[in-house]
């Protein structure tokens, strides 16, 4: 037996382990994103209108795991005018969850306000945002 005719089963071992790896690969990857899950909020934003200054203000936002995959909120956080309660416990695909803020007013400038919140989990991308406007105005005794 000549080199060539020794080295013609060695390739196609390789090649057929080269060829099937990308293919487990490529089957384990798309597993994985077949089961993330989807945060979905009930409305594109969360708009608390007029405010009086110095009032706050607690507003829940609803969302529904519209993902294959359990949904792990990690942490919620905003600026430290924000006081945030989120569900710890997995939100399982179909069901629904409610993020709860508190916003306080008092320091906040008059005018226009819009506040971004951040909601970390096991979601692609891993950092959601949501936001809370509204319109901060003199307080009417």
């Amino acid at each position: 037996m000549n080199r060539t005719s020794s080295f013609i089963p060695i390739l196609n071992i390789f090649l057929f382990s080269f060829f099937t790896s990308f293919t487990l690969f490529g089957q384990a990857e798309n597993s994985v994103k077949d089961t993330i899950p989807v945060i979905t909020f009930d409305q594109p934003f969360f708009d608390l209108g007029q405010l009086d200054s110095g009032v706050v203000a607690t507003f829940d936002m609803g969302f529904k795991n519209t993902g294959s995959g359990a949904l792990l909120i990690e942490v919620v956080t905003a600026c430290k005018c924000t006081e945030i309660q989120w569900p710890r416990e997995p939100i399982m695909p179909g069901d629904s969850g409610v993020i709860q803020v508190s916003f306080d007013t008092r320091g906040q400038p008059l005018g226009k306000i819009k506040k971004t919140i951040d909601i970390i989990a096991n979601t692609d991308p891993i950092v959601i945002e949501a936001e809370m406007r509204c319109e901060l105005v003199e307080r009417g005794d």
